[in-house]
């Protein structure tokens, strides 16, 4: 009976995730290929994952997949045995592949159709069959018009007997024809093996369904007996005998089957015959291919070091992580509520032994919910290389639209951070590099007349600074049009024409929607679409982009974004005011001022404020923004101000008093936004009440609008 193999979703799961990483890797080989053609290694370190890919594709239900990476791996294969150049239009084909692979991966997963649009799939399979026919020898060409006809054949039904057995007497002379061809001998052997063993390849790598046609079972036969004439030891002898065995068996009574096509490639995989090699290009070495690995027979793994430990990794779900981290916050509420307790114990009398004992105690608890905290925090970390690596592929792809020569420099690809940092900056450095390499790189005629080398060089580099990660895009190109900038920001009426401004005034003016400097619009860029969407980005998350540029040297984009992550955990400043605990982020808090009464300003359109560092600064009033109750015990109600960084610039808030700074968890609580939209949420105390978490950007935007 037939029954129809479940695939676990978990496991296809995993193989889609997997792919994608290996696929992730490859654009950036690529390009290094192109740049450097006669590297055979990097040519390898290319075909491994596709061929991996193509070998799992089949039992996950991929057969798309399958399909376009075996012509892609024939490609590399046939540069690999260097039957064929690496050339401009076989690394586009190749790019193109990775892209529509990721797609059909992509779709899987979301259990759509494999195959979006069959005539470009088609289109794109037949343009890398056309990348590998250009330069084959009669050899390769031998071996396509063989693989065609066995297509032909596939078609055609029982009552073409007589057709089909011409077919295969063809496909045999065309197998031999093929193997003499390349190994430059005669019809009996060649370099790569017997040629009785690489034609038995042939055959036994197709896909038996029912059984093997009778003139393909009896030339399996005749390769078998072939075989026996080969110098082999009598231990080789003895399994090929069996072999023989086996076929004659199943011959006689059950005729050639699927099963039988097991037993001759596992009882063949012992034998050394003299460097034999399948002719299939799946095969990456010199020895049959083991039929459950894909792994060539008689290859030596590169050993461990002595002593070294291999690393294991598991993959673990993104919300499997964060709901274990939600648990972590739930422990440092539970450390809050012990210090709390601490302090009352410490307010009793006689109770110092168990004071003692508590302290320590929940010290003890405190260090291990800190290094469980930092343990699982170092979970989301990754390498940032994840997206830099698609760098030069961006840039490859623009140099060869534009006909530009760019060199692509990477600094900082080992650095790991958050998984929502990764995230964050993907769009700013994707968006930046290309208008880098599309407007800011000039024709290599254009800087050879300006004194420059004739390719332009664009250097990506992401650093940590104290709490925040900078990623940094330069260019030596011709740097920003100033006059041209401010030009189109007349044009689009965003400011009126003869207006003196600065230069950060006209850099403002990139980020606009609709303000573009290129003098046409390209596929990549040049619509005044991209920059006002990466400055949002960049801005709600706390983050700043500066620009800075020189006339015919260069521009510099650097993206300045602080570490935190998408946990419930912040790290707050705690204060009080109007009877009422608030939590400033930390990332956004400057100083904390005391201020004398007549500091205190009030200016016309801007409300109260105070001078402070040669600059006049707005002063909010937490209690009166937010309608609470003042503090009337005496105290002044400005002399304590907390400054704080918004996306709109500084400003202080006056406060009643500072508790403390302490790592909070950060819970949503319905309805308290129709109170204020600046409030995030609230923190659970130790003490049982409640901190509001207040989001400065908005509290400042609430302020503002307020005046």
């Amino acid at each position: 009976m037939d029954t129809e193999l479940t695939v676990d979703a978990a496991l296809r799961t995993e193989f889609i995730d997997e792919s994608l990483d290996m696929l992730a890797g490859l654009e950036g080989l690529f390009v290094t290929l192109e740049g450097d053609p006669e590297n055979l290694e990097t040519v390898q370190d290319i075909f491994r994952p596709i061929h991996s890919i193509k070998g799992n594709s089949s039992f996950f239900d991929f057969p798309g997949v399958k399909t376009l990476a075996h012509e892609m791996e024939t490609i590399l294969d046939l540069v690999r045995q260097k039957n064929l150049g690496v050339s401009e239009e076989l690394i586009g084909a190749e790019l193109a592949g990775v892209d529509l692979l990721k797609e059909m991966l992509e779709r899987g997963r979301a259990n759509e159709a494999e195959v979006r649009d069959q005539a470009l799939f088609d289109g794109l399979v037949q343009r890398v069959k056309d990348v590998a026919a250009q330069e084959m020898g009669a050899a390769e060409i031998s071996q396509m018009v063989m693989t065609r006809l066995k297509e032909i054949k596939a078609t055609l039904g029982g009552e073409h007997g007589e057709a089909s057995s011409a077919l295969d007497a063809l496909i045999q002379k065309l197998g031999q024809f093929a193997v003499a061809e390349t190994q430059g001998t005669d019809a009996k052997t060649a370099e790569g093996g017997p040629l009785a063993l690489i034609r038995l390849f042939e055959i036994l790598d197709a896909t038996i369904e029912g059984s093997l046609e009778d003139a393909l079972a009896r030339e399996v036969g005749q390769c078998l007996t072939a075989l026996k004439e080969e110098p082999l030891s009598d231990e080789d002898q003895a399994s090929l005998d069996n072999v023989l065995d086996s076929y004659n068996t199943f011959m006689d009574s059950l005729g050639f089957d699927d099963l039988l096509q097991d037993i001759i490639l596992e009882g063949l995989q012992p034998i050394s015959f003299p460097t034999a090699a399948a002719p299939d290009s799946s095969a990456t070495d010199e020895s049959p291919p083991d039929k459950a690995t894909g792994t060539p027979k008689g290859t030596d793994a590169k050993p461990a070091a002595p002593h070294e430990e291999v690393a294991k990794t598991m993959r673990v779900s993104e919300k499997h992580v964060d709901t274990f981290l939600s648990y972590v916050g739930e422990l440092l509420v539970v450390r809050d509520m012990f210090n709390h307790l601490e302090t009352r114990l410490a307010g009793m009398e006689g109770q110092r032994p168990l004071r003692t004992d508590f302290r320590r105690v929940n010290e003890t608890f405190a260090t291990l919910s800190d290094e469980l905290q930092k343990s699982i925090m170092s979970i989301r970390r990754v390498a940032v290389g994840t997206i830099l690596q698609r760098v030069p592929r961006l840039v490859r792809d623009i140099a060869t639209a534009s006909n530009k020569e760019i060199n692509v420099e990477i600094e900082g690809e080992n650095l790991e951070v958050d998984k929502s940092l990764i995230d964050l900056l993907e769009a700013p450095l994707t968006h930046m590099v290309r208008n880098g390499a599309d407007h800011g790189i000039e024709a290599p005629d254009v800087r050879e007349a300006a004194g420059k080398p004739r390719a332009g060089t664009i250097l990506v580099s992401v650093t940590e600074i104290a709490n925040s990660l900078s990623l940094t895009i330069r260019d030596d190109g011709a740097g920003l049009d100033y006059d041209k900038i401010q030009g189109k920001a007349v044009e689009l009426g965003i400011v009126e024409a003869g207006k003196p401004l600065t230069e950060e005034d006209i850099v403002n003016f990139l980020f606009q929607s609709g303000v573009s400097t290129a003098t046409e619009v390209t596929d990549v860029s040049g619509r005044g679409v991209g920059m006002d969407v990466v400055k949002r980005m960049v801005e709600e998350a706390g983050g700043s982009i500066h620009v800075s540029s020189k006339r015919g040297e260069g521009s510099t984009f650097e993206v300045t974004v602080p570490k935190s992550v998408t946990t419930q955990i912040v790290s707050g400043f705690l204060v009080e005011s109007g009877r009422q605990r608030f939590v400033f982020p930390m990332t956004k808090v400057l100083e904390t001022t005391r201020l004398d009464c007549d500091k205190i300003l009030t200016v016309a359109d801007r409300g109260r404020c105070f001078k402070h560092h040669d600059s006049v600064i707005p002063l909010v009033s937490m209690d009166r923004l937010l309608g609470l109750i003042p503090d009337t015990n005496g105290k002044s109600e400005y002399e304590l101000v907390v400054t704080l960084a918004s996306r709109q610039g500084t400003f202080g808030v006056a406060v009643d008093q500072v508790v403390g700074v302490q790592q909070v968890v950060l819970r949503h609580i319905d309805g308290l936004t129709r109170k204020s939209e600046s409030i995030a949420g609230g923190a659970l105390m130790g003490d049982g009440s409640v901190a509001l978490i207040i989001d400065v950007d908005r509290l400042h935007n609430e302020y503002a609008t307020s005046q």
